[in-house]
């Protein structure tokens, strides 16, 4: 229906379509914090589907501690694009952190580097006594 009137619908012209690629950017809005004594958690803003540019699209989360000059990247694969956090247990008190969360999919990981960010572990530790 227009502002001439009613009308049965058209037939379908062409079909459109684009080739998968690899992701063409990284998460944004990736923050590390302690949120509980003894933890860290790295959050960031989870990706549209159309940004996903592929089948099989996660995130690979890394960090280290940046204080150390021997601490080694440690990394989780995170396979639901919605999920936009994780938290790392055991972490020592108000440390610094390397971050960075990478979009990848099945033809690879995102065309540009993931920014690094720095985050930081918890605050305090949990009370021995409660009240």
């Amino acid at each position: 229906k227009n502002k001439i009137g009613a009308s049965q619908p058209s037939a379908p012209y062409g079909f459109c379509s684009t080739s998968e690629d690899v992701p063409h950017k990284n998460p944004d809005n990736v923050v590390g914090r302690g949120e509980y004594p003894g933890n860290l958690v790295i959050r960031w803003t989870a990706m549209s589907p159309i940004d996903h540019n592929s089948e099989g699209f996660f995130y690979k989360v890394f960090w280290k501690r940046q204080d150390l000059s021997d601490d080694p990247w440690h990394s989780k694969t995170i396979k639901d694009w919605k999920d936009n956090s994780i938290t790392v247990d055991n972490q020592p008190i108000f440390k610094p952190y390397k971050i960075r969360v990478e979009a990848h999919n099945r033809r690879g990981p995102a065309q540009t580097s993931a920014t690094e960010i720095i985050g930081y572990s918890s605050e305090r530790t949990a009370s021995l006594f409660t009240v």
